[in-house]
């Protein structure tokens, strides 16, 4: 897939009556897509010495498959590997109810609009872009020196479950452009925000059948609390976050369990602990479910 494409859909996200101070979108188009993840995530719990974590589908073994091919000249072989087909699947019970009627993308759009809203802003427009980047600013047209923020994924997909099914991971950098009144550079960069967003994890035995209850509802639930939490984030200016040393670790009590996170704890608000990550990001921890 061509790291940019053409623009997938634009639309206005609010009626056009301007506030203020106005913010235009643009959007990783994965924010409307769940995936599940393969492995775990480094901004995750460090996991134990020897502990491998890994997704396994508990009906099939996974691994490398080779395929033989006999063309006319000589005997080759090409490896496929079936496990992150089989990933897809197994998050059906949860992508299928999200994409019926757009009620993931129509759920977010609005809590979208409510948190921009908190910030004293007004939505201008969300567009969702395959891999946005700056070359995506000028189909946005005239913005009326108006910023516009490119909230791009950080990894596979900006909404993840993790790889035991547990935990619902969100990560998005976002970028906040403004016009720089030159026509050498007509956007600069003002700010870069790497957020993240661990989930406590959820208890029983199949979490997966509690995900997907009654149309995913529990799912929907939690990323659209998670996305606001994520998007409020990404749209305050960079903090002043404290320096965090090569190896530097944080223990977090996870809804009762203690847990040993990479970087610095910098705050904790009401059931979030904010840890600052070497890459001056910021991982949002939720310490209970």
């Amino acid at each position: 897939m061509c790291r940019l494409l053409v623009l997938l859909a634009w639309f206005v996200a609010a009626p056009v009556v301007h506030a203020d101070e106005g913010i235009w979108l643009v959007l990783d188009s994965t924010a409307y897509r769940p995936f599940g993840a393969l492995t775990h995530m480094s901004y995750q719990d460090v996991p134990r010495d020897g502990e491998t974590r890994r997704w396994v589908d508990p009906e099939r073994s996974g691994g490398i498959v080779i395929v033989p091919v006999i063309p006319a000249a000589a005997p080759t072989v090409y490896m496929y590997d079936p496990v992150p087909g089989w990933r897809l699947e197994s998050m059906r019970p949860i992508t299928d109810p999200m994409a019926r009627d757009g009620i993931l993308r129509q759920r977010l759009d609005e809590t979208t609009r409510a948190v921009v809203a908190e910030q004293g802003l007004s939505t201008r427009i969300i567009a969702e872009v395959v891999e946005p980047g700056r070359g995506h600013l000028r189909q946005l047209g005239d913005r009326g020196g108006e910023p516009a923020l490119l909230v791009q994924r950080a990894g596979l997909s900006m909404i993840q479950l993790g790889w035991d099914d547990r935990q619902l991971l969100l990560a998005a950098n976002f970028r906040r452009f403004e016009a720089s009144g030159t026509r050498a550079q007509p956007e600069r960069e003002r700010g870069l925000r790497r957020v993240r967003f661990v989930g406590a994890p959820i208890e029983g035995d199949v979490p997966m059948e509690r995900w997907s209850a009654d149309d995913a509802a529990l799912f929907l639930s939690k990323v659209e609390q998670a996305w606001a939490k994520l998007l409020a984030e990404g749209l305050r200016p960079q903090p002043d976050l404290p320096r965090v040393g090569r190896g530097e670790t944080v223990l977090l009590t996870i809804g009762g369990r203690e847990q040993t996170f990479a970087g610095r704890l910098w705050k904790q608000e009401d059931n979030l602990a904010y840890v600052a990550t070497r890459d001056g990001g910021i991982s949002l921890i939720e310490l209970a479910d």
